[in-house]
């Protein structure tokens, strides 16, 4: 991987090793239940009375030092970090102070940062001030920890070398833009700075934030117009990337006006064009069909009509225009309506349901229904769930799908049972949830329901995940 190198790295790399280890001095504390009490109040681990002492400190002085300090109670045990550093626009007047055993760097001790194109070393001082002080920031975080770091475009490349050095590559979460200023502005340099970065590590690989639960708010825009059992919102129909996703390019015959409809410009459907057939069929019935329609696909994929891909199908209505019809208004009165559905009373554009839970459904095959709160679900789903399922290649019958609102998992007869006692198992593990009684492959669609109920009545706490 390549590294960033500066003046005086080669000593500031380990500098966090040989900073001395210091007792911090409590000055004064404050509890909320007894303002007159300021006794200490950094130990987490004590009670007085019915109150817990609090673990909030304020640590006032150097703060390479106060990370040394902290470092015997709290390494690996931080579950947030967020630090502001110097931007270095040569506008702090900070200082580089370490007591680091090197004669280029000593020259720079008590002197104030400059500006660019004043101070050739400015961002060698800041590397070097910055490196040691996320050493330590790194081995205080725990586990399942993460580190945000604002930064403005001076030290942002700088800064994602040495965090990629430090956290690792394979840690990087994100660079948040932070739009600091709402206003119209007009700049000296004409190209208004509109923008600042929080980059966001994670202390190991694949680090995922914990969601706010849900509020009535929140959940307040969906609802089931059609009568749908699961709440839901209306979605964009289409996905990003058209080029790269010619074969989900195409038309759809409109059900009620019989207009070919395609994705928007640049983008192309959601889902593969089997799935979509499927959707479709939900209000009439559809076959795919060559309509010779490549110079309307190519305008879609930004590309010349001869350069589209040939030959991709579009989803047309199988009966005439008044049949279809007719059948698709039946759906629409009766509901529920398939997951791509018809605006302003069927004769609208497109839109896809998007749920407020996640279902795994259950229909013909020896399949489990367990409804799960929508908080972390899908990741939790995609990640634990469905690599656990396919992982045993021995089963020849799996398949996996996976979307927004459901996983369906298909076994063969004879593995169908104990996949499927396994799966629930696997999901009530990960919740850290008590087991219900898993019912035999017989009683399953007796079953389900009750097993439904169980599910959904226990809390899918968050923090056990």
């Amino acid at each position: 991987m390549p590294t960033l190198n500066w003046i005086g790295k080669d000593k500031v790399v380990n500098h966090h090793l040989d900073v001395p280890f210091y007792t911090l001095e409590h000055k004064y504390g404050f509890r909320a239940e007894d303002e007159a009490d300021t006794s200490e109040t950094h130990s987490g681990h004590s009670v007085q009375g019915d109150a817990r002492i609090s673990e909030n400190m304020i640590i006032h002085g150097d703060n390479l030092v106060a990370l040394k300090a902290l470092m015997p109670e709290y390494e690996g045990r931080i579950n947030c970090i967020y630090i502001d550093p110097p931007y270095n626009t040569g506008e702090e007047k900070w200082v580089y102070n370490d007591n680091v055993n090197d004669p280029h760097i000593r020259k720079w001790l008590g002197e104030v940062v400059g500006k660019e194109g004043e101070d050739l070393s400015r961002h060698d001082k800041w590397l070097c001030m910055m490196y040691p002080r996320l050493a330590m920031l790194q081995k205080l975080l725990h586990p399942q920890g993460a580190i945000f770091i604002s930064i403005d475009d001076n030290e942002y490349t700088n800064l994602k070398a040495i965090c990629d050095e430090i956290f690792g590559k394979n840690c990087f979460v994100a660079n948040i833009s932070w739009q600091r200023a709402y206003s119209t502005r007009n700049d000296k340099d004409g190209i208004p700075v509109e923008a600042e970065h929080l980059l966001v590590y994670g202390k190991e690989p694949n680090w995922i934030p914990q969601k706010l639960e849900r509020t009535e708010e929140m959940d307040a825009r969906y609802s089931s117009p059609d009568g749908d059992d699961v709440l839901w919102k209306s979605s964009d129909p289409c996905a990003p990337n058209a080029l790269t996703h010619q074969g989900m390019v195409y038309a759809i015959q409109h059900p009620f006006t019989g207009k070919m409809l395609y994705p928007t410009i640049s983008n192309c459907w959601r889902y593969q064009q089997l799935d979509m057939l499927n959707i479709m069929n939900g209000w009439c019935e559809y076959e795919l069909r060559n309509l010779h329609d490549e110079e309307r696909r190519a305008e879609v994929c930004g590309i010349r009509a001869d350069e589209v891909r040939r030959d991709v199908m579009g989803i047309v209505l199988k009966q005439d225009l008044e049949t279809s019809r007719q059948k698709a208004q039946q759906v629409y009165e009766n509901g529920p309506w398939p997951k791509y559905y018809f605006t302003k009373g069927g004769y609208g554009g497109i839109a896809r349901k998007t749920y407020l839970t996640i279902i795994i459904h259950s229909p013909r095959y020896y399949q489990s229904s367990v409804c799960l709160n929508e908080m972390g679900a899908a990741w939790i789903m995609n990640t634990e769930c469905y690599s656990f399922l396919t992982a045993d290649c021995k089963y020849e019958d799996l398949k996996g799908t996976i979307d927004d609102r459901f996983i369906s998992i298909k076994v063969n007869a004879k593995d169908a049972e104990d996949r499927m006692n396994e799966f629930i198992c696997k999901i009530m593990d990960f919740f850290n949830l008590s087991r219900p009684d898993l019912p035999k492959l017989s009683q399953w669609e007796k079953d389900r329901n009750e097993f439904l109920k169980t599910v959904c009545n226990l809390k899918l706490d968050i923090e056990n995940t």
